[in-house]
């Protein structure tokens, strides 16, 4: 983990009208666009003084307010610091090498460089000599290049693009790729400042931390973009984000980057703010923990948050612990349709690790098919200073299936203070080498309640199957079912269960009997997509689940959204209400955001 040690993190940040005043100050606008008071156009692919207009002498004559030579200016006077830079169509596919250093865009300066107009993109490229582009209190924007070849050595950041001081970057249809920092970012560098990225793409890069971009007390913007292939040494292959920073990714991919330490995919630290949207992070690894994600908060004033919307995160990998996600002190992670599938830790936490505290939930989502090593493949939640306050989950209107630890809780392992809450959700054909094939509970105040769900389909090779409940630790039961399991439905060892009378143990485990629950076939389907947006257990014609809901606590609706209530005054036991065409074959076909139309047969 890198510790900034610079004294504004002694502060806050600042107000947005703070901000404000000092962005007046320097003379900045925020819009993406700029007014194009002057126009100058590049006719050369040179870096010198030679025939025509360089780029080098288009941007030094808007820094300088001197016309160049060999550069015309149309549309305006250089005394206005907005301006435009385009390209000839003759320049279309060609390659500018930088033989001079980097290009710099001074303060106050408001600049497009604008290749849109020719049908090749421009490639610029640093030849590992320096840096490609610096701004320093300016607005920059970028259209239609490709930033290659830029280095800087030891100690310094950004290799292709480094901006500092409430500077504004804009990349429109633009490639950043091939660059490399001694120090932080690769390919981009942000302090200070805010970046928007749309339909861009940063790849192959490397840097000691943040092999694709970093950013520290700023904000980034993906917008159909794709960060992808970046290295990192240390922390944050694809992207790393430090300082209250905000990253706002919106149908965007973050895909096959490394990192030699934590978060492959994305590192977030100190109060940062990840927003992602209908995107993918697909196929990093780490060989720390978060293959795909790693949120760490550092202090107690500060809290870094990732929430998740019709988000993808799969394929990821960690030698450590959280293969899709890692949520470390008290950190808040919020889910809404997202599918977290085939990630793989080699210790604990596949598809989702959470340490010390954080704030967790989880609605109308899916967590399938991650594995672990050892313990809880789906989810693993672990607390080792309860001083620092319990860990709280809730999962609602989702389901955990077909995750594989080889040791504890192939879909859950709550562990030492951990509290995690399943509302009108199923744990369905998870597995474990020893325990707990569906919920580990162990111990040390953890606690897990069903409400309305179903524990179903899950196997151990020892014992507890479905639940197993170490010493120290409790489970309730309210309106739910546990059944079908192999190597019994529930164990407890030194711990305690309390079930409604509602709630239906099959085998009759847990004691049953003795706290209230019913035993029996609960008369499940298999798990199958029965509407809805994520896959549930239908309930059988005769299933003894049917209308012996407790009414007073069945909650209002079921996991697919359908009202309990349907007219008789009852509602059923577990995650959904028994429907007739439950079971009858059906096309069912996607409508977006996650939802589908079941049409029976």
């Amino acid at each position: 983990m890198k510790i900034e040690t610079n004294n504004k993190l002694a502060s806050p940040p600042l107000s947005p009208l703070s901000k404000a005043v000092r962005l007046s100050i320097v003379g900045l606008g925020l819009a993406h666009g700029v007014s194009q008071a002057a126009t100058i156009q590049v006719t050369s692919n040179a870096d010198d003084n030679g025939a025509g207009c360089t780029l080098r002498e288009a941007v030094v004559s808007i820094n300088s307010a001197s016309l160049q030579t060999g550069c015309a200016i149309a549309g305006g006077g250089l005394a206005d610091p907005q301006s435009t830079v385009t390209f000839s169509n003759s320049l279309a596919s060609n390659t500018i090498t930088l033989a001079n250093g980097q290009l710099d865009i001074y303060q106050d300066k408001d600049i497009s460089i604008d290749a849109s107009n020719i049908s090749g993109s421009i490639t610029v490229d640093a030849n590992q000599n320096s840096r490609v582009f610096y701004a320093d209190s300016a607005t920059l924007i970028i259209d239609n290049l490709t930033i290659t070849g830029g280095s800087v050595a030891q100690s310094d950041d950004g290799g292709g693009l480094y901006a500092i001081n409430y500077s504004t970057i804009t990349l429109r249809n633009s490639t950043v790729s091939g660059n490399s920092a001694g120090e932080d970012g690769g390919g981009i560098g942000i302090d200070d400042s805010s970046i928007t990225l749309e339909n861009s793409t940063v790849s192959g890069n490397s840097a000691r931390w943040a092999g694709g971009i970093f950013i520290i007390y700023g904000e980034l913007s993906l917008i159909e973009s794709t960060v992808s292939n970046n290295t990192a040494e240390r922390d944050g292959g694809g992207v790393y984000a430090s300082s209250y920073t905000q990253l706002y990714i919106t149908d965007s991919v973050v895909s096959d980057n490394s990192a030699g330490e934590q978060g492959g995919g994305i590192y977030a630290y100190y109060g940062s703010y990840v927003d992602l949207v209908e995107s993918r992070v697909t196929g990093n690894s780490a060989s720390g923990f978060g293959g795909g994600i790693y949120l760490l908060n550092s202090g107690a004033i500060v809290n870094s948050t990732i929430t998740l919307t019709g988000t993808t995160v799969a394929d990821n990998i960690s030698d450590e612990a959280g293969g899709g996600i890692s949520a470390l002190y008290a950190t808040s992670v919020d889910i809404t349709r997202g599918i977290i599938t085939n990630n793989y830790a080699a210790s604990a936490g596949g598809g989702l690790y959470v340490y010390q505290n954080p704030s967790v939930q989880v609605s109308d989502s899916i967590i399938s098919d991650n594995s672990a090593g050892t313990h809880g493949a789906g989810v693993y939640s672990v607390i080792t200073n309860i001083s620092l306050g319990l860990t709280s989950m809730t999962f609602n209107r989702s389901t955990v299936s077909g995750n594989s630890a080889g040791s504890y809780g192939g879909g859950f392992d709550a562990t030492y203070g951990s509290h995690i809450t399943l509302i009108n959700s199923t744990v369905s054909a998870n597995t474990a080498a020893t325990n707990a094939g569906g919920i580990n509970v162990d111990g040390g105040m953890s606690r897990v309640d069903l409400k309305n769900s179903t524990v179903a389909d899950n196997s151990a090779m020892g014992i507890g199957g479905g639940i197993y409940a170490k010493a120290g630790a409790s489970i309730t039961l309210t309106n739910s079912v546990v059944g079908d399991s192999y190597g019994s439905d529930c164990h407890l060892d030194s711990s305690t269960v309390s079930s409604d009378t509602a709630s239906i143990i099959e085998d009759g485990s847990c004691y049953a009997v003795g706290i209230g629950a019913r035993t029996g076939d609960p008369g499940l389907e298999l798990l199958d997509n029965n509407g809805g947006k994520t896959k549930t257990h239908a309930l059988k014609a005769n299933s003894i689940a049917r209308d012996t809901g407790d009414t007073n606590t069945c909650e209002t609706n079921d996991q697919r959204g359908q009202l309990r209530d349907d007219g008789d005054g009852a509602c059923d036991v577990g995650a959904i209400e028994f429907n007739p065409a439950d079971g009858v074959a059906f096309f069912v076909i996607p409508i977006g955001n996650g939802e589908s139309v079941v049409i029976p047969l």
